[in-house]
Parts: structure tokens; sequence; C-alpha cells
């Protein structure tokens, strides 16, 4: 679970290095899963805030809720919030499945 800055970043870090992405950021074409797993980050960061930051901050959850949301649709992918550690790796796009009561672990593929 992303509960401060430093595991958002380190979560980023480990996604990159389990979808074999050497470049910082996603290319402007492409990349879809990357930029995907980039938003679910983003939104399970800013979901762990409490309630007076979560108002503080209600714009840019605002946006990555509709961004994540588009993206799962445009991909074929039904994943919660808060399932997988760190190094997430999906290998294709198309029709993905996940409990919000699943709990999976590490540099999952």
């Amino acid at each position: 679970m992303i509960l401060s800055k430093a595991d958002y970043i380190r979560y980023l870090k480990q996604d990159a290095v389990a979808l074999r992405c050497s470049r910082k950021q996603p290319k402007l074409y492409g990349d879809e899963i990357w930029k995907f797993q980039r938003c679910l980050r983003r939104l399970e960061y800013y979901s762990t805030f409490g309630k007076l930051k979560r108002i503080l901050y209600l714009l840019p959850i605002l946006y990555y809720r509709l961004s994540f949301h588009e993206k799962s649709i445009r991909l074929g992918f039904s994943i919660p919030l808060g399932v997988f550690e760190e190094g997430l790796s999906i290998a294709h796009h198309g029709t993905i499945v996940v409990n919000g009561n699943a709990r999976i672990g590490r540099n999952c593929r």
C-alpha cells in the first residue's frame, strides 16, 4: 500500500523495472499499459490521504479517477486500487478482472 511519496516513487520505479521500461516517461503514443499503471499508482497515492487532505486535493483526485476509468475501459482492465504490491507487470491489454478482496504480492506478472 502506498502511504507516502517515497512509497509512490518506489512503486513507480519497481513497476518500470518489471515492465522493462528504461525511459523515465512513457512515449506519447504507445506504452498504454505503463500509462495505466502510473495512473493506478497515482490514484492509490491520493486515495490514502486523510479526509482533510483529500478535500484539498479534490481536483487531482477527480482527474485521476476519470483518467483511470477511461484507461481501464479502453484496455479492458478491471483492477481495483490497493490490490497489487510493487513490481506489477501487465503483459498485454485485454480482459483482466481482479477481485477487490485479493492481495497480490511483489513482482506479479
